[in-house]
């Protein structure tokens, strides 16, 4: 019985997943994002609410995947690499649609909100050959 009860006490407190929600939940705090913004994100969704894009950059930035309202480029990598086990062939992959993103973000003239929605757009598009996704729900 009490083997039972600590692997249900587990199954319920999970301290990484209980951080990550501590940073979406300030993150939606800070940028005044709705519920429905952060449903819309936490299902791998794109917000349609200047929030809800505003809340996508705010944990971009959080994962270090933007640095000052663009793309970081090196850090996308990092956490990309760090989520998802990909085969040599798909790093290069990675590795190559990070860099074109980074290229089309950098040369428009959108920072930060906008930027984010364009960091979405460009990955999701670019990587569906390697079947890219932003980290899993939380």
């Amino acid at each position: 019985m009490y083997k039972s009860l600590l692997i249900l006490a587990l199954t319920y407190f999970d301290p990484v997943k209980d951080a990550k929600m501590i940073i979406v939940n300030n993150c939606k705090t800070k940028v005044g994002a709705s519920d429905e913004d952060l449903n819309v994100v936490l299902n791998h969704g794109l917000p349609s609410t200047d929030s809800g894009l505003c809340l996508v950059e705010c944990l971009l930035t959080q994962g270090n995947m933007m640095k000052n309202g663009k793309l970081n480029k090196n850090g996308f990598l990092a956490s990309a690499k760090r989520e998802k086990k990909y085969t040599a062939e798909q790093i290069v992959k990675l590795d190559k649609l990070v860099s074109e993103c980074d290229d089309e973000i950098n040369a428009s003239t959108v920072n930060g909100c906008q930027a984010a929605k364009m960091v979405v757009e460009c990955t999701a598009s670019k990587g569906k050959e390697i079947e890219f996704k932003f980290p899993s729900r939380l």
